[in-house]
């Protein structure tokens, strides 16, 4: 028959033992919910226990203190997180809209400047001065070329496009 341990021992003894409220872990939460199981079980036997024990009654105190101290900190320290993410969606919905708000008064802006072109005078671009990569690849810059309004005419007898690259087959033959 395997031998069983303490608490097996305890289980079995009662159903419904304190023991089973046990968390175990290694997470400070876990610690602290099994100190306070640990010395709600030793105040409740306290008499049963108090001579048999090396832990003593200022001890016990101590524990529930420390319990209820982490547990405070812990729902406070909680609570002041959920404040944060909160506020940090308030700001990103805020930003959101002053942005979808800028660019429509863009979208207006160069609707009424069409012909004028200078919709970057009255409302500059938001991401202007951002380069599009941040990798450490460089970024060139679009050169502007003059553009001549005058159409290419060809000088003389020069066909526009020459008889070896036309599409068109001569019929002379």
């Amino acid at each position: 028959m395997p031998r069983r341990t303490g608490r097996q021992r305890l289980k079995r003894a009662d159903p419904r033992s304190p023991l089973d409220e046990l968390k175990g872990g290694n997470g400070y939460l876990n610690v602290v919910s099994d100190l306070g199981v640990l010395s709600r079980m030793l105040r409740a036997r306290w008499d049963a226990v108090q001579g048999r024990t090396a832990v003593q009654e200022s001890e016990l105190a101590e524990a529930q203190q420390l319990v209820e101290t982490i547990t405070v900190a812990h729902a406070t320290r909680a609570r002041a997180s959920d404040e944060k993410s909160a506020a940090g969606s308030d700001r990103q919905r805020a930003y959101t809209l002053l942005v979808m708000a800028y660019e429509e008064a863009r979208r207006a802006t160069r609707w009424l400047r069409h012909y004028e072109d200078d919709v970057d005078t009255y409302l500059p671009s938001l991401w202007s001065g951002r380069s599009a990569k941040r990798n450490g690849a460089v970024v060139v810059a679009p050169v502007d070329t003059p553009v001549d309004d005058a159409p290419i005419v060809p000088d003389g007898d020069q066909p526009i496009v020459p008889l070896g690259d036309s599409p068109v087959v001569p019929l002379h033959g």
